[in-house]
């Protein structure tokens, strides 16, 4: 009996294992099929075949709840699989449920800091740009960057992606510096931890060079999509939508540029792409014709390009509606289309929902908005509308006004130097409408002046600022990365003047270090933001200036634009605005249509005369006549320079009745027109133990060894000896003299003055100098324009490429030993220095207690002249090292009359006449024995005058 009882409950437990047994491989295999099932959906996901690749993702879906239940890992997992394809597909509403229902069950059973959970909100928030719905993107992003960061680590791809999503967020929002920040990050993880080929780093470069573009650096924007398309070009299908967008956003860059050459094969290629341009609406595509229109519009296939556009702006309404953001940019495109059609109905239509709807999607100081208000005041001009134009112009300019005072600070003096190009564009439209708008409305003159004051000079108000801001900030970790920066400016000077093959030896990477460079300038104008570098663009307006100005006193602001008419016409104009005691209403405007003329032709004459030494009766006329119909009584003049106004000295314009402006005027030439309030504020040098020192006379040819190759140059006073190849400098004798003259005038006066001559006149030396009350210098200055030939490593003992993209490498002082470097003669140069001081290396001089610096050289007020800004050479240097005043030359001096200028300046000045008196009163001196304005004209002030 219990035998039978236990044979019982052997067969009992056996069946039992046998059925444990059936029902592990019954749930194996189905474990299988549900692996099985999505394999089979990412192999049609990968053909683009989103029809099966859903079925099969549903299967394996129903197959994971039979199999391990509702709630769990698989089934989100399957859930965002489900949503991505609909992406893809261009079901956004399908992704967004399904994105949704793979959110609330990982927060079910990962919790909401988890690493999936990151992941889905990332790709929800993609989801949501996509479709336009911007207020819930940057909420989700900054989410899943936090959570990333915390869970993955920082050199988490991951984690890389999403930082560029917050990106290219922030892009499309007009939030630069914010963008560029989270794009650089980005690109350095990808960087080291993704493959070679990964499409990620490229999509990552390209929207990097599309911010690039967006602030005006075309060059890093160039560099950036080049490499990316090289890239992408390797790792995607021709087909693909973001390798296609690569192209035409290379090839619209290009175009914009002025390289067709490059633009044709990208081009050709976007003829091929053209024709298979996907019917089936997506966010993709649509970029793509939108892309495809730009391109046409570049190439001025405006018709075929509105064609484009007018189709798929219907089919884009009608499935995404239109507050997306890529709505506003395609109606924006045709309305400007339109325009320079002369359709000027239709692109009025386009151009005030771009305007509403801009004003709707962003804040109303936001860069986009601006953009919108400023293309529909043109049309508006065009369309004779100038009321209702001056209304929108003016608004978008107050929010110019407010862009560059909040990103600036973000931006090193370079890139600011592009942000402002590229807003400088719109200012000149403006000037241009404005000269259209005068006769009904002369009051507009006062924005026009006002606009002026709170933009000209704003980057060298900046830059002057910088070391001065950080100083006084009492930073000891900010002061120590300020002189970290100006030691790593020092040697990318050095790698600038070694030949690429010496380069090459010190295996330093030079576009790492001018990264870094530029970082660490960046940082510091960030900083010196909060320590007072403020630009204070809307501080003054004309009515400020106006009260200051004495019954004998003017003020003069000049300005050079390009005239535009539906595109930029090849005519320049200048105006120029004037302020005296008497104004009342408004500014006095005065116009000069013939602005080429002035640029070339009238340039060349006055050049020509001057040195030839004969009368000149048209550059009165040309320059001066009509400005000076307006401040006939007036003896103090206050001018702003701008353009060709850079190159002459208005001292030297000579009336119909032979007197010259010099005789009766006090011309004070400033940046800007509200510089007389600082010049109020000047107090006389000697206030304190006044201190001077005088550098000149140097020894060019340090002992005369052997020459070996031939430099680039054009200089007069460089000759090159072709039966010895060498460069010979020619020395400046009677320069010994004038600084012995000067230093004993000096000493008399109780100064304490150093002199520095021969071998001692080094660029080590100079370099030494912290702030002496006084400044003088006498030797060889030099400017080069621009460079053609190229062929040649350096020019001026500085690489040739990079000299050619900065005129503060351009332009410079000759020192103690120049002669050896210019010939590569290196054994005989001091403490690695070239003996060649470039502008670039004088602006990291400490000027801030320099009263004046003299520099009596030649073309030593030369340089790259831009509009807005002054002269980009030494004058530029010295003012941002802190000096506050210069006298400087424009054409090569006379060495006798050069002396006796200086000697009764001197004189002048320390018997106890402001600067400004006291040059005056040196040149009519000098005049009296010097007839031609060759002598006596050369040298001009700019700056401080009391």
């Amino acid at each position: 009996k219990k035998s039978n009882i236990m044979n019982t409950k052997i067969k009992i437990l056996f069946s039992l294992i046998i059925f444990i047994c059936l029902n592990q491989v019954s749930f194996s295999q189905n474990n299988e099929v549900w692996k099985q099932n999505i394999d089979k959906s990412d192999e049609f996901l990968a053909k683009k075949d989103y029809k099966n690749a859903l079925d099969w993702a549903n299967k394996s879906l129903v197959d994971v709840k039979k199999t391990f239940g509702v709630k769990n890992e698989r089934e989100f997992t399957i859930l965002g699989k489900i949503g991505k394809i609909y992406y893809l597909q261009g079901n956004y509403d399908k992704a967004i449920e399904y994105y949704t229902l793979e959110k609330d069950l990982i927060v079910e059973i990962k919790g909401a800091n988890s690493a999936p959970y990151a992941r889905s909100i990332n790709n929800l928030s993609v989801l949501y740009q996509t479709m336009g719905k911007s207020d819930k993107v940057e909420s989700l992003l900054i989410e899943s960057v936090k959570i990333k960061k915390e869970i993955l680590g920082e050199n988490d791809t991951s984690y890389a992606k999403s930082l560029n999503n917050l990106g290219q967020y922030y892009l499309t929002a007009g939030k630069f510096p914010e963008a560029e920040s989270l794009f650089l990050q980005s690109l350095e993880i990808k960087n080291k931890h993704l493959a070679e080929d990964d499409a990620s780093y490229g999509l990552t470069m390209i929207n990097l060079g599309l911010l690039y573009k967006a602030i005006g650096d075309n060059t890093k924007a160039k560099a950036l999509m080049e490499e990316a398309y090289n890239q992408l070009k390797k790792s995607l299908s021709d087909d693909d939508p973001e390798l296609v967008n690569a192209i035409f956003n290379l090839g619209i860059l290009y175009l914009q540029t002025g390289e067709k050459d490059k633009a044709a094969p990208l081009i050709a290629k976007s003829k091929a792409i053209e024709g298979k341009l996907s019917s089936d609406l997506k966010i993709s595509s649509a970029t793509s014709l939108y892309n495809l229109a730009q391109l046409k519009i570049g190439l001025k296939e405006n018709a075929e390009a509105q064609a484009i556009l007018e189709n798929l702006i219907i089919k884009f309404k009608a499935k995404f509606g239109n507050s997306h953001p890529l709505y506003v940019q395609i109606i924006r495109t045709l309305g400007v289309s339109y325009w320079i059609d002369e359709k000027y109905n239709k692109a009025f239509e386009c151009l005030k929902e771009a305007m509403a709807l801009t004003q709707l999607m962003y804040d109303e100081d936001n860069v986009n908005y601006a953009t919108a208000l400023h293309n529909f005041a043109g049309l508006l001009k065009e369309m004779k509308e100038f009321k209702t134009a001056e209304e929108y112009y003016k608004k978008s300019f107050d929010i110019y006004k407010l862009q560059i005072d909040k990103y600036f600070p973000y931006y090193s003096e370079a890139e600011k130097a592009k942000f402002y190009l590229n807003l400088k564009e719109k200012f000149e439209m403006y000037n241009c409408f404005i000269i259209q708008r005068v006769i009904d409305n002369p009051t507009i003159v006062g924005e026009m002046y006002d606009f002026q004051l709170a933009t000209k000079g704003v980057l060298l108000n900046y830059s002057k600022k910088l070391r001065k801001s950080i100083y006084s900030s009492n930073q000891p970790a900010l002061i120590k990365k300020y002189d970290d920066w100006i030691i790593q400016k020092e040697y990318l000077v050095k790698l600038y003047n070694m030949s690429r093959a010496e380069l090459k030896q010190t295996k330093v990477n030079l576009d790492s270090l001018e990264l870094y460079v530029n970082g660490l300038e960046k940082e510091l104008s960030l900083a010196s933001s909060q320590y007072g570098n403020e630009s204070n663009t809307g501080k003054y307006n004309w009515k400020d200036i106006q009260k200051k100005l004495k019954p004998n006193e003017a003020a003069v602001e000049i300005i050079r634009f390009k005239f535009f008419n539906k595109g930029w016409a090849d005519s320049t104009y200048y105006a120029a605005m004037v302020l005296t005691a008497e104004t009342k209403d408004f500014p006095v405007l005065i116009i000069h249509e013939n602005g080429n003329d002035m640029d070339k032709s009238y340039l060349k004459n006055y050049k020509s005369l001057i040195k030839s030494k004969f009368p000149d009766k048209k550059s009165y006329n040309a320059y001066w006549s009509k400005i000076e119909e307006f401040i006939k009584d007036k003896d103090v003049v206050y001018v702003s320079l701008d353009g060709v106004y850079n190159n002459i000295n208005i001292n030297t314009l000579q009336r119909p009745d032979n007197s010259y402006v010099l005789d009766n005027k006090s011309i004070y030439i400033v940046s800007n027109t509200k510089d007389i309030f600082d010049i109020e504020k000047t107090k006389n040098v000697f206030s304190a133990n006044p201190n001077a020192i005088l550098l000149g006379a140097p020894t060019f040819n340090i002992q005369g060894n052997n020459f070996k190759v031939k430099d680039y140059t054009a200089k007069e006073d460089l000759n090159v000896d072709e039966s010895i190849n060498k460069i010979e400098i020619s020395e400046l004798p009677g320069t010994k003299l004038e600084l012995d003259v000067i230093g004993n005038l000096l000493n008399e006066n109780k100064w304490k003055v150093e002199k520095f001559t021969e071998k001692n006149a080094s660029e080590n030396t100079f370099k030494t100098f912290k702030s002496p009350s006084l400044l003088h210098v006498a030797t060889h200055g030099y400017f080069f324009n621009g460079i053609n030939d190229k062929s040649q490593d350096r020019v001026f003992g500085v690489d040739v490429e990079k000299a050619a993209q900065n005129p503060l490498l351009r332009s410079g002082l000759l020192l103690a030993g120049a002669s050896n470097s210019l010939n590569f003669d290196f054994n005989n140069t001091q403490n690695d220095e070239n003996g060649v001081l470039t502008a670039y290396e004088t602006m990291n001089l400490n000027l801030d207690k320099t009263n004046l610096v003299v520099m009596s050289a030649c073309e030593t007020g030369l340089g790259e002249v831009m509009n807005g800004e002054g002269v980009y050479g030494l004058q530029r240097a010295f003012l941002i090292s802190g000096a506050k005043s210069l006298i400087m030359s424009l054409w090569t001096v006379d060495d006798k009359a050069t002396q006796e200028l200086m000697t009764t300046f001197y004189s002048n000045w320390i018997g106890g006449q402001p600067i400004g008196k006291a040059f005056r009163n040196a040149q009519l001196k000098l005049k009296e024995n010097y007839k031609q304005p060759y002598y006596w004209g050369a040298f001009i002030l700019l700056g401080e005058v009391n």
